[in-house]
């Protein structure tokens, strides 16, 4: 048996043997060790939940008589300029209901309009609801207003002007230009370069989505401030003063990619995807969409920016996690 182990034919075996080992067997081994996940097809979204604070050009309008409201047109109508929005049978007399001194304190200037006809001097969305900020907040002033003004706002809740009769001196309607609205919202700064000014964004509004323009970014403390500009038709727009929202910067389909997984080489990106022998192999992949922690990639094939096809990563592929 000794002499056997010392022949040249046993010791020969045994070194075929070990090499087998170590370029086949060892390989697939140590590459089923490694940590990896299955390329699947999903979506990518990226967004921050905030709170959005409403502001418009609106005005609200002051009855001049004492009496009955008749023949009031509905909330969220349309109105034309000129459109009378309701009869009041009664007098000139009477004062006003301390249900609406907020409103008949705070609301001035401009956006205050005492009538006696009610009939709207510009067009845009009826509304029965003010909350006294309607000349506090506008357009105009939006952006000197700071975070502590906004977040007191949201403390507060409008006030139902729809009602049967009404005191000489009290708020009765109001008209919200509904050509364009904004939205101000304050984003943590650690996501401040998702936003870009002067492009498009999607706005989810409980169940609805609109699109504005992010017309300001800027810097405030730990956050920062971006105004939003739309003039998109949103129920209930002129009623909202802050409510929840949700601001999508991206939302992609593809395969879902770890960044961890994505290397580059020879200048291309790619990830590294386990073979039947329990290798791996870089295969180029194309970038659609990035959260940061999660990249969507094209499907099975792409056209590089020479115009080739090139071949990628397919549904069900084991991707290594951290080449």
């Amino acid at each position: 048996m000794e002499k056997r182990r010392k022949s040249p034919l046993f010791i020969y075996i045994a070194v075929v043997l070990v090499l087998f080992s170590v370029l086949y067997l060892f390989p697939q081994v140590t590459g089923f060790l490694k940590p990896t996940y299955i390329a699947r097809y999903g979506e990518l979204k990226t967004y921050d939940d905030v709170t959005g604070y409403f502001v418009r050009d609106e005005k609200v309008y002051f009855s001049n008589k004492t009496g009955n409201i008749e023949n009031a047109l509905d909330e969220g109508d349309l109105i034309r300029k000129g459109t009378c929005v309701m009869d009041v049978s009664g007098t000139d007399e009477g004062s006003g209901s301390s249900s609406f001194s907020q409103i008949r304190d705070n609301v001035k200037g401009g956006q205050r309009v005492d009538t006696s006809d009610y009939i709207t001097k510009s067009e845009g969305v009826l509304s029965y609801s003010a909350d006294g900020y309607e000349s506090q907040l506008t357009p105009d002033n939006m952006k000197s207003k700071d975070r502590t003004f906004y977040q007191d706002i949201g403390k507060g809740a409008p006030v139902n002007l729809k009602r049967n009769t009404t005191a000489g001196g009290d708020p009765v309607f109001k008209i919200a230009d509904r050509s364009n609205w904004y939205i101000v919202c304050f984003v943590d700064d650690s996501h401040a370069d998702r936003y870009k000014e002067d492009t498009d964004i999607t706005v989810k509004v409980g169940s609805t989505s609109i699109i504005g323009n992010i017309m300001y970014k800027k810097a405030d403390g730990d956050s920062v401030r971006l105004i939003i500009k739309t003039n998109y038709y949103l129920k209930d727009f002129a009623k909202l003063r802050a409510t929840s929202v949700r601001l999508i910067t991206s939302d992609s389909t593809g395969i879902l990619i770890k960044n961890s997984s994505i290397e580059t080489v020879k200048g291309q990106k790619g990830v590294y995807v386990r073979t039947k022998t329990g290798s791996y192999k870089f295969v180029p992949v194309n970038i659609l969409d990035s959260d940061g922690s999660t990249s969507t990639v094209s499907s099975t094939q792409f056209t590089d920016a020479k115009g080739n096809l090139v071949s990628t990563v397919k549904v069900y592929d084991v991707i290594e996690r951290n080449p």
